[in-house]
C-alpha cells in the first residue's frame, strides 16, 4: 500500500466536519490555540497512525467524542495543554494520550474503543489526565502478554475552593483489565 501523509494545523479551533481517509499513513491535526470539535456526528478519521494536537480540548466531555479507526497496528497520540480528550475508536487502540501538565493543569481523559487498549511501546506512562474512564467493548485494557499493563498517571488538581479534584481511574472492559 502507498502511504501518504496528512497535516493540517490551525491558529483556531479545528472543525472536523468529513471523512479523512488515510489508512496506510501518518494524519496530524493541530489546533495550536482552540480545540479540535467533533463538528458533524458522522465525521471520522482513519489513519494507520493519528496524532492530535490542541491548546484546549480534543473533542468534549459534554459534547461529541473524536470518531476515529486505526488500521491493524496503528497508534493513536493526543495531546493537550490541560484541556479534555475525548475520543471514540472504533478498532484497536495503542494509544500515547496527555491531558496536561504541573503547569498548564489536568485535563479529564474519556476513549471508549471497540478493541483492545493499549500503550504505544516504550512509553513509561501512557495516559496522563486527571479523571480517566477507559472503555473496551469489546477487548481488553492493557496486556499482560503483549507488553504489559497500561501505565496511567491520574492527577489530583486543587480546586478554587481548595479542594482536591480529580486523581480517578475507572476502566471497563469485556475481558481482562491490566493496569
Amino acid at each position: 500500500r502507498d502511504k501518504g501523509s496528512v497535516e493540517v494545523s490551525v491558529g483556531s479551533n479545528l472543525y472536523l466536519n468529513g471523512t479523512i481517509n488515510n489508512k496506510a499513513g501518518t494524519t496530524t491535526l493541530e489546533s495550536r490555540n482552540g480545540s479540535i470539535i467533533q463538528g458533524n456526528e458522522r465525521a471520522t478519521l482513519y489513519a494507520q497512525d493519528l496524532v492530535l494536537k490542541a491548546k484546549n480540548s480534543i473533542g468534549t466531555l459534554s459534547g461529541q467524542a473524536i470518531d476515529a479507526a486505526l488500521s491493524n497496528g496503528g497508534t493513536l497520540e493526543a495531546t493537550t495543554k490541560g484541556g479534555a480528550i475525548v475520543l471514540d475508536v472504533h478498532s484497536d487502540a495503542k494509544l500515547r494520550l496527555n491531558a496536561g501538565n504541573s503547569q498548564s493543569g489536568y485535563g479529564n481523559v474519556s476513549v471508549i474503543a471497540s478493541g483492545d487498549i493499549t500503550g504505544i511501546a516504550g512509553d513509561a506512562v501512557s495516559i496522563v489526565g486527571s479523571n480517566i474512564n477507559l472503555t473496551s467493548t469489546t477487548g481488553s485494557i492493557g496486556s499482560i502478554a503483549n507488553g504489559g499493563a497500561l501505565v496511567i498517571g491520574a492527577h489530583e488538581t486543587l480546586g478554587a475552593d481548595n479542594r482536591l479534584r480529580g486523581g480517578n481511574v475507572v476502566a471497563v472492559a469485556r475481558n481482562d483489565v491490566s493496569l
